[in-house]
């Protein structure tokens, strides 16, 4: 019996990921996500009560998985050596999304685009200890090159994320309104690891 829940509320969990990265919040419904679990419009509701839950949770697993992709690569980089680690974080990241390619639209749209889904979004950002570390491991390679980061340093973490987002966005437009080859939007995509990092290196002083 316990079996059959968790497999109940993992096929709801995989039909509301799909659901909100085909649709975006406004465009699903919690009937529309029971109908693609194949469950009762009464059993969604059993495990997960709203749409707004459902969304959190699909914001906080995408979360999970950018914190992968940045964090572990951010700690094996030279400590002290802020170059390193910039550039680290932002091809680890650059990485993560071409992996993930329907991503940065949804980002944009229902996240960037959306003060209330943003500052969700930045209070699940700004408790992750772990992206708190990186952070700091990067104020502290500045500061070790002599230089003063009078910001928030975990801003620097979001920059990254727009630069790579916006990248990402522009080879969507690029290959499907220009018809561009995809050699060239992957060459574009390794271009944009480089100037990434230097406007990141920038606004940190370097």
């Amino acid at each position: 019996m316990k079996k059959e829940k968790k497999s109940t509320r993992q096929m709801i969990l995989e039909a509301a990921d799909a659901e909100f990265l085909e649709k975006g919040y406004d465009g699903t419904t919690t009937a529309s996500i029971a109908a693609r679990a194949k469950v009762t419009h009464a059993m969604l509701h059993y495990y997960y009560q709203t749409k707004e839950n459902l969304f959190e949770m699909f914001v906080q697993k995408k979360m999970a998985l950018v914190k992968e992709a940045i964090c572990p690569p951010a700690r094996t980089a030279t400590p002290g050596n802020l170059a390193e680690q910039v550039r680290y974080i932002v091809s680890h990241h650059m990485d993560f999304l071409f992996s993930h390619p329907e991503l940065p639209k949804f980002m944009l749209k229902e996240i960037c685009f959306n003060r209330d889904r943003l500052a969700m979004f930045a209070a699940i950002a700004h408790q992750d200890g772990n992206i708190m570390d990186v952070a700091t491991g990067l104020k502290k390679a500045a500061e070790k090159e002599g230089l003063s980061i009078g910001f928030d340093i975990r801003t620097i973490i979001i920059e990254i994320a727009l630069f790579n987002i916006s990248a990402f966005i522009s080879a969507d437009i690029r290959s499907s309104c220009f018809g561009e080859p995809e050699e060239a939007v992957a060459a574009m995509i390794e271009n944009r690891k480089t100037e990434n990092t230097e406007r990141i290196l920038k606004m940190l002083g370097k």
